[in-house]
């Protein structure tokens, strides 16, 4: 069995014509190449139609493979096969219990936010008696340049 990669979709298509060929790529790639060259004419199966993930094949329809590769996929998903590879691959999933132990909210959790909004209001009144003080003081500049 001889291994290749393709540069292009074209010439994966174009090996998948001439010969025994499996295709691995992404779904949206093949369509945007078809939806690109209309002209393309060849019937192709297409296993997994979903997103990108383990286990998507591309063969010619035509192609002696496709029997042995779909009875390989299910002897593997039988056997739990697959799913050990997808772990393997992708990583143990996480698991979906989210629920929290305790509503109650800790001391942190109420201290900094009443502590930020506590220090942006002083700031505000600290600007606030810096503008009077300036208003004040220019006010009695100006008096004081009159008389």
């Amino acid at each position: 069995m001889e291994e290749a990669s393709f540069p292009t979709i074209a010439e994966g298509l174009r090996k998948i014509s001439v010969g025994q060929t499996v295709m691995f790529t992404d779904l949206w790639l093949l369509r945007g190449h078809l939806n690109a060259n209309p002209s393309f004419s060849q019937r192709l199966d297409v296993f997994s139609t979903v997103y990108s993930g383990y286990g998507h094949m591309i063969l010619g329809s035509n192609s002696p493979l496709r029997p042995m590769f779909m009875q390989v996929n299910a002897w593997m998903a039988d056997r739990g096969v697959s799913d050990h590879l997808k772990g393997k691959w992708f990583g143990k999933d996480i698991s979906r219990d989210w629920s929290v132990d305790k509503m109650i909210l800790s001391p942190g959790h109420v201290i900094l936010p009443i502590a930020i909004i506590g220090m942006s209001f002083m700031s505000c009144v600290a600007v606030f008696l810096t503008e009077l003080m300036v208003y004040f003081v220019s006010k009695r500049q100006r008096h004081a340049l009159r008389n």
